[in-house]
């Protein structure tokens, strides 16, 4: 536990969604959009591979329970996770929202992205290097090798998909307020209560 982490504060097991034993859901405190949840770790690990090794099943269901709330609400999922750099909290957080990122042929081409198998590829490269950008699209996984190019044309589809937008000021996307993690919060509830 951090005492300055966002995700360690007293209390914030009383905002999850859902929880297990290792892990929770949360909407975003400053979303993008609806639907915009963090699938987090409950102890303090810089990112989803820095966690034990053994709670990986625990984690690829928390993540498919993430999954289907997106893709029955919504019709759509996608996930990015900053893996232990470039985080805004540094905590483990697997960021899903309901959008469907589309990789263009020469992203791969130009070595922007390197297409995976799964999580435990994620696992490697965070072993080899520190840290880790992760992407997932209903297609396939990449690590993420130009962080800056990559991110910013999967921003631009999650505005052309969802409620998101870009801040004329600033140049930023917009956040979302307590009125978008409301609703995010009762799709939630209305989800949990269907299944």
């Amino acid at each position: 536990m951090a005492a300055d982490c966002a995700f360690c504060r007293p209390g914030v097991e009383r905002e999850a969604l859902w929880e297990s034993e290792h892990y929770r859901v949360l909407a975003d405190e400053f979303p993008r959009c609806a639907g915009h949840v963090l699938l987090v770790t409950k102890e303090h690990f810089a990112s989803h591979m820095h966690a034990p090794a053994a709670w990986m099943e625990e984690f690829a269901a928390a993540q498919e329970r993430v999954g289907r709330f997106l893709r029955d609400t919504f019709g759509k999922a996608a996930y990015y996770e900053n893996g232990g750099k470039r985080q805004e909290v540094p905590h483990a957080h697997l960021h899903g929202l309901p959008f469907e990122p589309v990789v263009k042929p020469g992203w791969l081409e130009k070595e922007k992205l390197e297409r995976i198998g799964g999580w435990t590829d994620a696992r490697w490269a965070c072993e080899r290097d520190g840290h880790y950008y992760y992407l997932e699209t209903p297609e396939a996984r990449y690590l993420v090798r130009k962080y800056r190019f990559v991110l910013s044309r999967v921003r631009e589809q999650l505005i052309g998909q969802t409620e998101a937008a870009f801040d004329a000021e600033t140049g930023k996307m917009r956040r979302g307020g307590p009125e978008t993690v409301a609703r995010t919060r009762d799709l939630w509830e209305t989800w949990s209560r269907r299944r």
